[in-house]
């Protein structure tokens, strides 16, 4: 086996393995909220997890339900009249309300904004949905494809049995 030929297996081996990482720790990707104060937006399908009670607001322009996975607690949207500036026809909204610790799942609605509010840091984590890991699979997939090719590319242009 010549050089050129150990090189693209070599590069061939590296770029595999490195894909096959960054697939592994994929579904451990998360987003962080902490502080006291915390706005974020989920859909239908994400979940968030809350280290500590705290206090909700949420609001969004479809009808939501979101649930705790332990508890079975349920917080859920209703109708109101929207607020000033507010540009979609219909407002639903819940909260102000204590909020217990857990896993909340987001049961039904989209585009939904949650104010979480605390005395102590609440130290909010949201998880990524099926739909996310599934897209973000696809664009590391083919970056680790293209990767592979420069790599073919610029490493034929060395002359490796010299």
């Amino acid at each position: 086996m010549n050089k050129s030929t150990k090189a693209f297996l070599s590069w061939t081996v590296v770029c595999v393995i490195g894909a096959a990482l960054m697939l592994w720790k994929l579904p451990n990707i998360k987003w962080g909220h902490p502080g006291k104060d915390v706005t974020f937006s989920v859909s239908d399908g994400n979940q968030f997890i809350t280290a500590k009670p705290a206090i909700i607001e949420v609001a969004s322009s479809n009808f939501f339900l979101l649930r705790n996975k332990k508890t079975s607690e349920v917080v859920s949207g209703l109708p109101k009249p929207k607020p000033l500036g507010w540009s979609s026809d219909e407002y639903y909204t819940a909260g102000p309300v204590d909020f217990g610790a857990g896993t909340w799942i987001v049961e039904k609605g989209s585009e939904i904004t949650v104010h979480l509010t605390a005395k102590v840091d609440i130290n909010t984590i949201e998880l990524k949905d099926d739909e996310s890991r599934m897209w973000a699979t696809i664009v590391l997939l083919v970056l680790a494809f293209i990767l592979w090719l420069l790599g073919c590319a610029f490493g034929s242009d060395i002359k490796w049995d010299e």
